[in-house]
Order: C-alpha cells, then sequence, then structure tokens
C-alpha cells in the first residue's frame, strides 16, 4: 500500500496502558499517532489529521464529548471518524455523544478483534468516500473539458470540406496532451494523408505503422492503443477508424511519449465522431446540391411547358384582354385557358386546383386537357362544367383534387357572354350603366361530388364593360401575421380598387389592382397562387402579365 494511502488514526486517552494496547493492536497496519491530553491533541491535529480519532471520555483537561461537539463545529474535520472510549454503559451519555457527533463507542476494557473490526468497517467507509470524491474531481475535470470540446465544436460548424475538418483536430491541443496527429483517406488499398501535425519527424506516421505490421489487427468502434518504439523512447499511438455511410473511410492516428487517460481517450473520440458526422453532412450536402440542380432543371422545364401553354389574347379583335400569373411556388395550381370553340365563339377558363406545387400543376394540365376535351360550341359552360366534374370523379378519383371554376364563351361580335361559376370567388363586372357588380356562384365545384347541377348566367358586354376574374389567393392575401392583428386583403377592397381604374386598359387594371396587393402585405410571401383576368370590350390590345 503507498504510504500517501494509509488509514491515519489518532489516539487521545490519559491512560497509557490503553494508548500501548490500541497501538499495540493498530500500528502493524495503520500509521498511529498518541497523545495524553486535549493539549497536546490540539497542537497535533493540525499538523496530522487522522482519518480516525479514538477519543477517551473523561480527560484530566476535557471531556470528550464537548471535544467531539468542538471538532463538528469545524468543517476541517467533517470526515474524520470519531470513536469515544468509555468504561460507562450509562445511555444519557452515549445518547449524548451521538448527539454530539460521535460515529461509535468502544467500551473499555475493549476487545482486539472488536477494534479491528469496526476499524475494518470504517476503513471500508472512509476509502469509498475518498473514491467519491476522487471521481468527482475527475468528472468535474472531464466536464470541464467537454464544455471546452463544445465550444470547439461551435467555432468548426461552419467547416466546408473534410480536409479542412480533418485539421481541426490540432485544436484538441488546448484539451488533451499529445504530440502528433495524422488524418488517412482510405481508397481501395492505397491510403493518402489528409491532414497532420507540422511536425512529422519526431513520432510515427501512419505508413511507418502500416508498414510494420502494428496495424494487422481489427480496430473496434473504441478504437485502439498501441505502444511503439522510436529512437529508444515509448509512443503511446490511439488509431480510430472513420466511416461514412457506413462504409470505412480512413483512420485518425493520435499520438504521444505519455499514455493516454481514459477521459483524454473520450474527448478525442468525440471529437472524431463529430468530425465523421460532418464528413455525413459534406456528402449529403452534395447529392442534396445536386439533386437540388436536377429538380431545380426538371421544374423549370415543367414551368416552360406550363407557361408555353397559356393563351394569346394579342389578336383579340374587339377586346382588350390581359391576364397575371402568380404562382405561390415554382409551379401552380391554378390553370387558365382561352380558345375559340367556334369561329365567332371564344371560351375562356379560370380553374383553381386545390392545393399548389407540382402535384396540383399536374392535375390541372391533365384538368386541362379535359375541359378543352369537352369544349364544344354547342355545349353550354354548364353542360361543360359537369362533364369535366365526372371525369375528375372517374380518371383523377385516387388523386382526391377538386377545383373552383370559371367558364366564360365569349361570342365576340354580339358581346354576348355565357358565365358559369363553379365555387368560385365572385368575378367583378363593370357596366357603363350599372356600375360594378358581383357574378356569385352558378354551381358547386368541380370534382368533388357526382351529379353536380350547373346553370349558366347571360352578360351582354357593350363598349368600355369589364369583366374582371380572379383566384382566391387575391382576396385571402395578408400581410406577416401579427398577434391579435389579422387581416385579409378581401371582396371589398378588391371592388373598391376595381371601380377607381376602368378608365385603364386591361393590363394597367391588373397591375393596379395587383400593386394595390403587394402594398397591403408589404410584399409578404404570397401563400397561395394569384391568377387574374381582365376582359374589357372595344379597348386596345391586351396580353399576359408574367411576375
Amino acid at each position: 500500500m503507498p504510504a500517501d494511502d494509509i488509514l491515519k488514526i489518532m489516539i487521545l486517552d490519559d491512560d497509557a496502558l490503553v494508548r500501548k494496547a490500541l497501538s499495540d493492536v493498530l500500528s502493524d497496519r495503520y500509521a498511529v499517532t498518541v497523545t495524553r491530553n486535549y493539549a497536546e491533541f490540539k497542537s497535533t491535529i493540525n499538523n496530522d489529521r487522522p482519518h480516525i480519532l479514538f477519543l477517551d471520555l473523561n480527560l484530566p483537561d476535557s471531556y470528550g464529548i464537548d471535544i467531539c461537539r468542538s471538532l463538528r463545529r469545524s468543517s476541517r474535520y467533517d470526515n474524520i471518524v470519531i470513536i469515544i472510549l468509555t468504561g460507562s454503559n450509562d445511555p444519557k451519555i452515549i445518547e449524548e455523544g451521538y448527539a454530539a457527533g460521535a460515529d461509535d463507542f468502544i467500551r473499555k476494557p475493549f476487545i482486539p478483534y472488536e477494534i479491528k473490526s469496526k476499524i475494518s468497517i470504517f476503513e471500508r467507509i472512509i476509502r469509498g468516500r475518498k473514491n467519491l470524491e476522487s471521481a468527482f474531481k475527475d468528472q468535474l475535470l472531464f466536464n470541464r473539458k467537454l464544455y471546452q470540446l463544445e465550444e470547439k465544436i461551435k467555432k468548426n460548424l461552419g467547416i466546408k470540406s473534410d480536409e479542412f475538418s480533418y485539421q481541426s483536430i490540432d485544436m484538441l491541443h488546448d484539451i488533451v496532451s499529445f504530440g502528433y496527429y495524422e488524418a488517412v483517406r482510405q481508397s481501395e488499398v492505397k491510403f493518402s494523408t489528409v491532414a497532420k501535425s507540422p511536425d512529422r519527424e519526431s513520432f510515427i506516421s501512419f505508413s511507418t505503422l502500416v508498414s510494420g505490421g502494428l496495424l494487422k489487427e481489427g480496430i473496434d468502434s473504441k478504437g485502439k492503443k498501441i505502444k511503439a518504439m522510436k529512437a529508444g523512447r515509448v509512443i503511446h499511438i490511439f488509431v480510430y477508424q472513420l466511416f461514412q455511410t457506413g462504409r470505412p473511410w480512413g483512420y485518425v492516428i493520435i499520438e504521444s511519449e505519455s499514455p493516454f487517460q481514459d477521459d483524454d481517450i473520450k474527448i478525442i473520440s468525440l471529437y472524431l465522431d463529430y468530425l465523421s458526422i460532418m464528413s455525413e453532412r459534406f456528402i449529403i450536402d452534395r447529392i442534396l446540391k445536386n439533386k437540388n440542380r436536377e429538380y431545380k432543371s426538371e421544374i423549370s422545364k415543367i414551368r416552360k411547358i406550363q407557361v408555353s401553354t397559356l393563351p394569346d389574347f394579342s389578336n383579340m379583335s374587339g377586346y382588350d384582354i390581359a391576364a397575371s400569373y402568380l404562382p405561390a411556388a415554382e409551379l401552380s395550381g391554378d390553370f387558365f385557358d382561352g380558345f375559340f370553340i367556334d369561329d365567332d365563339i371564344y371560351q375562356l377558363i379560370l380553374c383553381d386546383i386545390s392545393g399548389h406545387g407540382m402535384a396540383s400543376a399536374y392535375v390541372g394540365t391533365q384538368i386541362r386537357t379535359i375541359f378543352r376535351n369537352a369544349s364544344e360550341k354547342e355545349r353550354s359552360p354548364a353542360a361543360v362544367a359537369g362533364m369535366v366534374s365526372e371525369a375528375m370523379l372517374g380518371d383523377l378519383r385516387e388523386m382526391a383534387y377538386f377545383g373552383t371554376v370559371i367558364i366564360c364563351q365569349i361570342y365576340m361580335k354580339e358581346g354576348r357572354v355565357l358565365y358559369l361559376n363553379g365555387g368560385h370567388p365572385a368575378a367583378l363586372y363593370y357596366s357603363q350603366e350599372r356600375g360594378v357588380e358581383e357574378l356569385h356562384q352558378t354551381g358547386p365545384l368541380v370534382g368533388l361530388f357526382p351529379d353536380n347541377e350547373y346553370t349558366c348566367r347571360e352578360l351582354l358586354m357593350n363598349e368600355g364593360d369589364t369583366l374582371f376574374l380572379y383566384t382566391d389567393g387575391i382576396i385571402e392575401a395578408s400581410p406577416k401575421k401579427k398577434e391579435g392583428n389579422f387581416e385579409m386583403y378581401g371582396e371589398k377592397r378588391l371592388i373598391n380598387n376595381f371601380k377607381k381604374v376602368q378608365n385603364m386598359s386591361s393590363r394597367n387594371i391588373i397591375h393596379s389592382i395587383i400593386g394595390s396587393l403587394y402594398e397591403f402585405t408589404d410584399y409578404t410571401d404570397q401563400e397561395d397562387d394569384i391568377t387574374a383576368i381582365c376582359i374589357r370590350r372595344n379597348s386596345a390590345v391586351g396580353g399576359i402579365i408574367m411576375f
């Protein structure tokens, strides 16, 4: 047993026979100090604090219980085991002693094996307490190292490449003492150094470890400790295998002239685990960037196809038609179409498919085709809507999409318009005679329920009359949501702004309304697709506005 680990025992007793008997029993195994009175005890205990104190109850210059009580008042003596020696059997004394802080009593004359048994019990308690204190101190030190490691990791969250991340191992010098490190990447049977300490000559390189056969045995998930000799010196080596996407990527070796402590290995392993995670992130980032480029390329192609299907309003004799098309995402669930179903009958369709994005855009393309196939000069908007709704419930039932729709069949020469609104926000119609009126629904949504019934409304557009069609992305737009303050653009605001712009062209009407919408929302990102169509009779030529 090391000298500093020997249990120290102090005896305070005025009886020479008791002192000698206790010393004879204990001194062969423990470091024993003997004092004869309280004055001698006071001068000795400060220099040589014992683990266990045998304290006589009755002393010529003091009382043992008073001494015990005095010791317990000082935090310096909290951990001393106090055993009171007494020849008394008075229970009041025993009770008073325990109340004063005594740990045990031994009655005189004592039996040697009783002394040894009690000392053995207290020795285990003292050593257990000492181990706990040591473990606590070690844990504090390890926690401090963990904190330092956390700070290092925070500083390296922005690293951009595997090579740079492994160069950061050098920063562990502030936490763990080592002399040399090297990170190598494994490619088939070849190894290439990714990062290393500047002082290569003082220690052993990875290639030397491999050529010397020191890495023949496998390395488990906890790494491997190796000892090697160089120039008569023992080099302690910790080898850690790195993985990426579940496959071996390479190794890191860290070397020191002193043995690695368990806590040092934990710190090193934690940091190398972090670097492995970062390497995984680099790989995933590269994959995601490539996939994102591919996705954007595909979206761009689909977007071009979607835009290419928009109708051309530039040669509409006698009518000024313009439109805006503002998807909330790259692709829109809104669509509009315009085509002649007879030499003099032009049909406009505005449809808002549930949702937005790629799926809605795909469904919208399919429904656009269904509308075209269902449209004939003898077929009214009501009949067209009914056919489309039934087709959606049949061919597109599995997709569970539905939509709102406005269909306008414009008899170009007459200015007569057959109008259908299937579950869509009310269109706005401005006439010179009646001002602005709302054209409400004439039937339900398409694709939601079977056997829907639709009706049409007939309008007669005169010179200067305007018909404005839009999706709910306009009236439901709102600024950034604030607690207790939520307001939408709304129908009322739209109607008021529509009234103010009747002296403008269709293109400028749309520009004005969309501009007022942006001002109202403070240019907040759209939450829904926005589409608008403006039709004026006998005005300048319009077109499609793409934002």
